[in-house]
């Protein structure tokens, strides 16, 4: 299938919102359904659990504007409960738009307002494609807002060197 959509289908597969950066409400709508029409209905699933006084957050499948909710659900839940000490696992995201950017940014913050720390566990190619995207346009790294493991035991014990050195 040589065609015009080919380029097309491969950004919205990986994970990048294109179509919100059009002016034309149109152009967003068509691609909001080509994105929903390729990756069907991709749910988000969280998994939580606790490992030395850290709460993993594991989430697999697409963190996109139609199932941000139930990651923004658990991020309220955990926060309101006093855990403080967040590492997310996103080796399993496999799509993600600006939304889900926001809502990693979200979770940056909340996590910081109360004097936590969120820090991220192997992001995948989706979301170190939806950040370099923003490099071109002159976005700042992922690294430069998150700090970013790509090794779990290190990740984990990164929680205590923090404390130790507070």
């Amino acid at each position: 299938m040589n065609s015009l959509w080919q380029v097309p289908l491969a950004l919205v597969v990986g994970g990048i919102g294109i179509y919100l950066w059009s002016e034309d409400e149109h152009m967003r709508k068509l691609w909001k359904n080509l994105r929903q029409e390729v990756l069907g209905t991709m749910p988000l699933s969280v998994d939580i659990c606790e490992v030395d006084g850290v709460t993993i957050m594991t989430l697999a499948g697409a963190l996109v504007v139609e199932t941000h909710q139930s990651f923004t659900d658990d991020m309220k839940q955990l926060l309101t409960k006093g855990k403080k000490t967040i590492l997310l696992n996103l080796e399993g995201v496999k799509s993600i738009d600006d939304e889900g950017i926001a809502r990693l940014f979200w979770a940056h913050l909340k996590v910081h307002e109360v004097a936590g720390s969120l820090k991220l566990l192997r992001p995948g190619r989706c979301v170190q494609k939806f950040f370099a995207q923003g490099r071109i346009i002159g976005y700042p790294t992922l690294e430069s807002y998150f700090e970013v493991h790509q090794n779990y035991a290190e990740a984990v014990a990164s929680f205590k060197d923090q404390k130790e050195i507070k």
